[in-house]
């Protein structure tokens, strides 16, 4: 309700500065959002719960590891203790005076230390068992779809976004859970820079 009634009190202040056109095409994609949300998208349980036990074993391999050298693969604080240790130089966030301990900052500060790649890969396998066990304990219907959300309006870039569960953030790897149902196929398409050549165009 407060995502209606919010909505109506936006349009009542702009919506008469928007181009006709440009709402007329947006409704027409909206009664498509709301076909397809209805519908869902079939999920692959017996795949779903393969990859589950398979990122799990991951996590708890790279975390053994961790583990060995004294280590909380997901503390930063610990992390940092591991790579000082090793002689490298940590960077501190100014207000918190927390280490930093990102993506950014293991790819490209600490690109030779294999520490740094076994953090990356424990986060990387931790991300992905939590999205698909988030898929079969949250968002798996009684159906065996997904009936995820779509937004027209969250990306600056204009294109859509998905939540409940995210189906555009996920690796190939893990995409092949969801699948058509019967007597339909599934394709992907893909236009690099399609918004600079309707641009050229």
């Amino acid at each position: 309700c407060e995502d209606c009634e919010d909505t109506l009190r936006v349009w009542m202040k702009v919506g008469g500065e928007l181009p006709r056109e440009a709402m007329e095409l947006e409704l027409k994609v909206l009664e498509i959002i709301m076909e397809v949300e209805g519908r869902g998208i079939l999920v692959d349980q017996k795949k779903l719960e393969l990859k589950i036990k398979e990122a799990s074993k991951q996590v708890e391999f790279f975390r053994g590891l961790a583990e060995g050298l004294g280590c909380n693969p997901g503390s930063s604080k610990q992390g940092a203790a591991v790579l000082q240790s090793k002689g490298h130089r940590i960077y501190y966030n100014r207000e918190t005076k927390n280490p930093i301990i990102n993506e950014e900052i293991l790819r490209m500060a600490y690109a030779d230390e294999p520490f740094a790649h076994l953090v990356l890969n424990f986060r990387g396998f931790q991300y992905q068992l939590s999205w698909l066990e988030a898929i079969r304990d949250k968002h798996l219907g009684q159906d065996g779809k997904v009936h995820g959300r779509f937004h027209q309006t969250v990306t600056n870039s204009g294109r859509l976004s998905s939540s409940k569960p995210n189906m555009q953030n996920p690796e190939p790897y893990l995409r092949d859970i969801f699948i058509p149902s019967n007597g339909n196929v599934a394709e992907s398409a893909d236009f690099s820079q399609i918004e600079l050549r309707i641009l050229a165009h």
